[in-house]
């Protein structure tokens, strides 16, 4: 007969076993969470060789004068074919190269003192033909010019020679920056300043607005690293 006294031990044992936890055994789990280490991009704004770099408002932009003689429109036929466009002068900086690139020509050809370059601007057509006498064309005349190129801002650079611009005989749209290698030029000019010109002007020899070259721009290009 089995004792009364083992088959409470057994039952109680029992009993043990059944309160334990059912939950099943897990191991702690570690995550490790790994984070892309940034990259950065340099950006290096460049002009093709032989051309200078300037900084404008809209960006960078590069510069060149090429020598010679042209008409306005042969002036932009000459840009385009070396990519860029006949070029405003948006700051002092570009001015005084523009100037010193002109004197450059003028001292290469030794024999004449004064002379002018083609910029990119022309009297805006609402400010043209008898339109030219109206309040939004003077006495504020800088409004009446527009620059061409599309990236110079602002009509600081726009200062004008003794008397101009004058239209004459309703006929001068184009824009020239006079150089003058010596004190004063014709009419009280001094390099830098602005004459209004007729656009198929393109000699006239040993006068101030002979033209004796062209200033051409475009965009500076980025390249990446």
């Amino acid at each position: 007969m089995v004792s009364t006294k083992l088959i409470l031990l057994s039952i109680s044992a029992l009993a043990m076993v059944q309160t334990q936890s059912t939950e099943p055994y897990c191991d702690e789990l570690t995550t490790t969470k790994t984070t892309a280490k940034p990259t950065t991009t340099k950006i290096t704004w460049g002009c093709p060789s032989t051309w200078t770099k300037f900084s404008r408002t809209l960006g960078q932009w590069c510069i060149k004068i090429y020598t010679g003689t042209f008409t306005y429109e042969g002036a932009k036929a000459q840009c385009k074919a070396v990519g860029g466009v006949l070029s405003g002068v948006e700051n002092a900086a570009e001015r005084t190269f523009v100037i010193n690139q002109g004197i450059s020509i003028l001292n290469t050809i030794g024999t004449v003192k004064e002379g002018a370059l083609w910029l990119g601007a022309l009297r805006s057509t609402a400010c043209r033909g008898n339109n030219a006498t109206l309040s939004i064309c003077v006495p504020a005349v800088n409004n009446a010019f527009v620059w061409t190129d599309g990236f110079t801002t602002g009509k600081s650079m726009m200062t004008w020679m003794p008397n101009q611009p004058d239209y004459y005989q309703k006929g001068e749209a184009a824009v020239q920056m006079v150089i003058v290698n010596q004190a004063t030029g014709s009419g009280g000019a001094v390099s830098g300043q602005l004459n209004d010109v007729v656009a198929t002007l393109s000699t006239a020899p040993n006068a101030l607005n002979y033209i004796r070259g062209i200033v051409c721009g475009q965009k500076a290009k980025a390249t990446y690293s």
